[in-house]
């Protein structure tokens, strides 16, 4: 009870770290949802039998892609949970210097997750079932479908799912974190906020070629599944379109810090003046 106790104080006390976790926690459960509800959303729609096999296919692609987002989320999640810890570990610190054990810190940690994922895994799949209803009104739009058979509509299958993959992803989040907590040394912990992320420098020039050639990835791919959709005959060519929208995705966010860096060096008299130059490099610090 104690401990409950704390871990719940914890949480209000130390908000402000948790935003990025709440906000990532909840954004990533309410695309999935999403992902997976949208075909017990189309399924109402009244098309011609062209359309309905092209829905079909997306309805496809969705389920597919919906395992790739998991992943993609997993990653984030980690990643997130990491920089909250990195915050955090000074705290478990003093915690084992006033006599606390490690597995009492492990056990504030696993209820603070827990408590945090509950809350963001309703918020998020509450979130979700609005996105939804948006998303149903635009793909109908998108295919001029008759919507008068549309109506409010929760996908219990979508729930079952999101509820699943989250509680596997959020167990090995929490394993980890116990595992980093339990291993780690009490000189390390208590020092880890001294220690500076290490960022690697990107050649500007490869930044803006890569920028190039991601622009034109998604450029064809987005043309491909919107205004040249109907050539799409087989999910073969849906999943070209996807591929390239994933690897063009990636090398925009990859090349970005530094195609900004090269472009803001070429203006002279705005990257020389004041603190502009140190500004701008730690901006594409952050980006990376």
């Amino acid at each position: 009870m104690m401990l409950f106790k704390l871990s719940t104080r914890n949480i209000r006390k130390s908000m402000q770290n948790y935003l990025i976790y709440f906000a990532t926690l909840i954004l990533g459960v309410a695309i999935f949802y999403v992902f997976n509800a949208l075909g017990s959303q189309t399924v109402m729609l009244k098309v011609s039998s062209n359309t309905e096999e092209i829905i079909g296919l997306m309805n496809e692609a969705m389920s597919v892609v919906s395992v790739f987002v998991s992943i993609v989320l997993g990653f984030l999640v980690v990643y997130a949970s990491a920089f909250l810890m990195k915050r955090r570990k000074k705290e478990f610190g003093i915690y084992l210097t006033l006599g606390m054990g490690k597995t009492q810190v492990a056990k504030i940690l696993v209820i603070e997750t827990l408590l945090i994922g509950v809350i963001s895994l309703v918020i998020g799949l509450l979130l979700g079932i609005g996105i939804s209803q948006g998303m149903s009104v635009v793909t109908a739009n998108l295919f001029e479908a008759d919507m008068t058979n549309f109506q409010f509509m929760v996908s219990t299958s979508a729930i079952i799912k999101t509820i699943i993959y989250f509680a596997i992803m959020y167990v090995i989040v929490m394993a980890l974190d116990v595992i980093i907590v339990s291993r780690a040394k009490l000189i390390n912990l208590l020092y880890a906020g001294a220690k500076a992320q290490k960022n690697h420098a990107k050649n500007p020039v490869v930044c803006v070629l890569v920028f190039i050639i991601a622009a034109i990835l998604l450029g064809t791919a987005y043309y491909k599944v919107t205004a040249g959709v109907r050539t799409i005959s087989d999910f073969q060519g849906l999943g070209i379109q996807i591929a390239k929208g994933i690897i063009g995705t990636f090398l925009v966010f990859w090349s970005v810090s530094g195609m900004l860096l090269a472009i803001v060096k070429r203006c002279r008299r705005f990257y020389y003046k004041g603190i502009n130059s140190f500004s701008v490099k730690e901006l594409g610090s952050r980006i990376n």
